[in-house]
């Protein structure tokens, strides 16, 4: 029989967070045998990524004035600076079918960004007011969201750990006066919604964050569906070991 994921990161079969991504971190393992990184690490290496994104941003902003897509695309195009080495076997697919090497890296994150996108129009709750994205990086995923046709003027809240990705998100947001986007300092271990207090139909969502805990206590779920208002949570993440296997 196929292992579950929580299993195959138990026994070491799958790498949780590989170390090459983070070359800071400390690797070490919990006496089960589950691979923990030095989040620490992990936050001081997506701070200065996003601080990069930041610079760029600023320029384009200067040059271009306050034009949110011109902007986002000059961070895209920063993005595809970084070639990314595929993880082994495991590759972008479509459809079950891994992407070839000849399809540049521009249509790959266009691909992916319409399929993020898309994915959370599908399974946003009519009449929607607020949109809620835990660990939202540099504001890439939000800004896409409100510009791929998602309510416009619903409440946007960018939650992120990093100050390099809150400032991003917040010169994204004075780009466009209609977006209302607004940021807070986010920690999945301490995850804190209370500034939420107005009760509106709200979706929650995180985009590959997750991944960077190790443990998730059962108290995030609890607080996340205690927010006034909360209709959907959609989670798009390599997920499920960090959860024991008894919750399901």
């Amino acid at each position: 029989t196929r292992p579950t994921a929580h299993a195959a990161a138990r026994s070491g079969r799958i790498s949780v967070n590989p170390e090459k991504s983070v070359k800071t971190s400390v690797r070490t393992r919990t006496p089960e045998g589950v691979p923990v990184k030095d989040e620490q690490a992990v936050r001081e290496h997506y701070n200065r990524g996003w601080a990069s994104y930041l610079a760029v941003a600023q320029a384009a902003r200067a040059a271009e004035g306050p034009n949110l897509a011109r902007i986002l695309n000059a961070c895209m195009t920063e993005r595809l600076r970084n070639k990314r080495k595929q993880r082994g076997r495991f590759r972008p697919m479509i459809g079950g079918e891994p992407i070839s090497d000849r399809v540049n890296q521009a249509c790959q994150v266009a691909y992916y960004t319409a399929v993020v996108v898309e994915t959370l129009k599908t399974h946003m709750p009519a009449g929607t007011e607020r949109v809620v994205e835990m660990g939202s990086g540099w504001g890439a995923i939000v800004s896409s969201l409100w510009l791929g046709g998602a309510p416009r003027d619903a409440e946007y809240w960018a939650l992120e750990i990093t100050e390099a990705g809150r400032e991003m998100s917040n010169l994204l947001s004075a780009a466009e006066p209609r977006f209302d986007l607004r940021t807070r300092a986010f920690d999945y271990h301490q995850a804190d919604f209370s500034f939420l207090a107005e009760p509106k139909k709200t979706l929650v969502y995180s985009i590959y964050s997750i991944e960077q805990i190790t443990f998730v206590q059962d108290a995030l779920i609890d607080r996340i569906m205690a927010i006034p208002g909360f209709e959907r949570c959609v989670h798009i993440e390599p997920v499920g070991w960090q959860v024991d296997p008894d919750a399901f």
